[in-house]
């Protein structure tokens, strides 16, 4: 059962609330009238919430009865349900805008994991996997995603760069690579050692249009407000 934190949610979508036409056959205050939010629904499941830090405090504190006790208490019903399933929750740095903190007492009831950038090795696969590339691919293939994740390392990597390009952005970066290379060559994809489109071109324009809008420079940089000047600075110094 995923739960999408986001502070636009109530109470009622993670409890549940009230089937107006069971209250109208039960009575508004019988269980049978209940209509089961996502973490009731999470009952022999695994509850999965992407950026817990997204909800609002009154949603956090949903959890610390779930997490401690296994069960929830649904407000103006005596009934108790349980709810036996395992929380994971991912969160991004407290710092990020846009999310805020959770409280102590729910920090307490989770094994908190960091998770950083693949390695370039595995940042590779990933590309090549998430377009349906076999292991295997071509040369040129292999060079363009491995030039496309070496940049976005070495962006990751720079002390003005505040927020380096996320997995998001390589992947980005080297869907658009790809169909650069395909309109090259007429709609199809080039043959391994085919030189019609250079890789390094294909490349290039990928993290040139990818990268400009997901760049975050220091404050104190000269161009912290033209990430895109910036990118096309760091790109001109490439040797691919």
């Amino acid at each position: 059962m995923r739960v999408q934190g986001s502070p636009d949610l109530f109470p009622e979508d993670l409890v549940g609330d009230v089937d107006p036409a069971a209250a109208l056959a039960h009575g508004a205050l019988d269980p049978r009238a209940f209509r089961p939010g996502r973490l009731v629904r999470a009952h022999r499941k695994l509850c999965f919430v992407d950026e817990v830090n997204r909800l609002s405090e009154r949603l956090q504190n949903l959890f610390l009865e779930l997490l401690a006790e296994r069960a929830l208490t649904i407000g103006g019903y005596e009934a108790r349900f349980p709810v036996d399933t395992v929380v994971v929750a991912t969160m991004n740095p407290d710092e990020y805008v846009g999310v805020g903190r959770l409280s102590e007492a729910l920090r307490d009831r989770f094994e908190r994991v960091r998770l950083d950038y693949p390695t370039p090795a595995d940042e590779v696969s990933i590309l090549l996997t998430h377009t349906g590339l076999p292991a295997d691919a071509g040369d040129d293939t292999r060079r363009l995603a491995e030039a496309v994740v070496g940049f976005a390392n070495q962006l990751r990597a720079e002390p003005e760069v505040e927020a380096g390009p996320s997995v998001r952005a390589t992947l980005a970066s080297f869907d658009l690579a790809l169909a650069w290379r395909r309109l090259g060559t007429g709609g199809h994809p080039p043959a391994p050692g085919d030189g019609v489109i250079d890789w390094r071109q294909a490349a290039l324009f990928g993290l040139r249009v990818a990268l400009r809008g997901r760049l975050s420079l220091r404050p104190t940089h000269r161009l912290a407000s033209r990430p895109e000047d910036y990118v096309e600075h760091a790109l001109a110094a490439l040797s691919l």
